[in-house]
């Protein structure tokens, strides 16, 4: 294969061929959505991550634990970036807040779209950090530690750090997206 990439890897595991470079982003995503196993994403849109004037695909998975996919298109050849059911973008900022966690450990990861990829800018996590040992407040709250970049710092200075670099209030998450099946998604492309 000239160029890896998961979807192209994807195809040639299901046809025994390289794809072919594509001529164009839409042609790429209508190819992508085409091929996409229905049993694990089956919601699409067109979304605005980074901040040139050409949208990205997202793909949706049918769990939490699929997650989410963002594809870009770029010299045609796609590159995708698998992400959590629950992360956030800001449109058109290059930058994407991918949360995830399991019981009472959790993980924020902020990303920053570079022009070929998304790269892990800054990360915390909180919680308890003995899962099987959960301490909580007289008003029933667990408490939970918490670390930014390694330094363990407060509830409030977790919550600064993340707003210092990543404006929550004009995040867009999937919730907030018009998605669409297979079907609908490739008959919006030849419109």
């Amino acid at each position: 294969m000239s160029e890896l990439s998961l979807s192209g890897i994807a195809h040639y595991v299901k046809t025994g061929k390289d794809r072919e470079k594509f001529g164009g982003r839409f042609e790429a995503y209508a190819a992508e959505v085409a091929e996409a196993d229905p049993d694990s994403y089956n919601k699409f849109a067109l979304i605005y991550v980074n901040d040139d004037r050409f949208p990205e695909l997202l793909e949706l998975g049918t769990s939490a634990d699929k997650g989410a996919k963002i594809v870009f298109y770029r010299d045609g050849v796609l590159q995708e970036t698998k992400v959590s059911s629950t992360f956030s973008y800001l449109n058109k900022e290059n930058l994407l807040l991918n949360r995830s966690g399991t019981g009472n450990l959790f993980t924020d990861q902020i990303y920053v779209y570079t022009g070929s990829r998304f790269e892990a800018y800054q990360s915390g996590v909180f919680g308890t950090m003995d899962a099987a040992v959960t301490a909580y407040t007289k008003s029933g709250k667990p408490e939970y530690s918490y670390k930014w970049e390694g330094s363990t710092v407060s509830e409030a200075g977790y919550h600064d750090a993340i707003g210092f670099i990543y404006d929550e209030k004009d995040a867009i998450d999937p919730t907030k997206i018009e998605m669409k099946t297979a079907e609908e998604f490739l008959q919006s492309l030849k419109k």
